[in-house]
């Protein structure tokens, strides 16, 4: 219900920095949650950013791709969402069991946070480009 009065206010670059900011830092937080309670806070903020990600994917695909073959990249978003949620859970689960959970998910987090970086230049590069900006 948030999405449409988000992205009346900030550009989609911008919530998706924002996203992925929100969402590396809640991963760097899980292993040190020690009580369900801030399991579940941290769960809910996460979801709450990665709810907003998935319909802005969306605008971005179809603003930047050419004519004629934004279908083929809607298709390639959902087949690699569909297969990171194959992957992720194997490769989390089994770097967890070996190492810790620590190690399993902070680099994880350090990946969504260069994404958060990313996405943040782009809407930088983006405003330098627009009419009237020195």
């Amino acid at each position: 219900l948030a999405v449409p009065w988000l992205s009346r206010r900030a550009s989609e670059w911008t919530l998706i920095s924002i996203a992925m900011g929100t969402a590396g830092v809640m991963f760097l937080l899980f292993p040190l949650a020690h009580d369900v309670s801030m399991l579940v806070m941290l769960s809910i903020v996460l979801g709450a950013g990665m709810g907003i990600s998935q319909p802005i994917t969306l605008s971005l695909i179809y603003t930047v791709a050419p004519e004629g073959r934004r279908s083929e990249l809607a298709g390639a978003r959902t087949t690699s969402i569909n297969s990171a949620q194959i992957a992720a859970p194997l490769l989390l689960g089994a770097l967890s069991a070996s190492m810790g959970l620590a190690f399993a998910i902070w680099p994880f987090a350090v990946m969504l946070l260069a994404g958060c970086r990313f996405a943040y230049s782009r809407t930088a590069a983006l405003e330098a480009d627009k009419p009237g900006s020195d």
